[in-house]
């Protein structure tokens, strides 16, 4: 990871050109129903985000690695680009699980949430 990592910088967006879209996915992942107000219309939730995106700059040839395909990044958050994203209606995001690294794709792993 030390060669990979080495001239990274986490404040730059992962595209090639400053104009290029970046795909970032988001998935939720429903684990539990905790509370349910009609009444108020408030549905409290905990569920775990996920989110994908690719970046070039952390690909790798597994074949140069051992044959290496992914790596789990713990705290890795300190050190890779993130996509700028805020959730609203009060959701809370508890723990930073780090991120899994594949030869072509990066993912932070889901981190649970609780939210309403």
């Amino acid at each position: 990871m030390t060669e990979i990592l080495n001239n990274y910088n986490k404040l730059v967006r992962p595209v090639r050109h400053p104009t290029d879209n970046l795909k970032v996915e988001m998935r939720v992942f429903l684990q539990q129903i905790m509370n349910l107000d009609g009444k108020n219309q408030i549905v409290e939730l905990n569920a775990w985000l996920e989110f994908i995106w690719i970046d070039y700059r952390l690909a790798w040839n597994a074949t140069k690695f051992e044959n290496v395909t992914s790596v789990r990044f713990a705290g890795g958050e300190n050190q890779i680009w993130r996509p700028d994203i805020l959730l609203y209606n009060r959701f809370v995001v508890n723990v930073t699980s780090g991120f899994y690294l594949f030869t072509r794709a990066m993912h932070p792993s889901a981190p649970p949430c609780l939210g309403d």
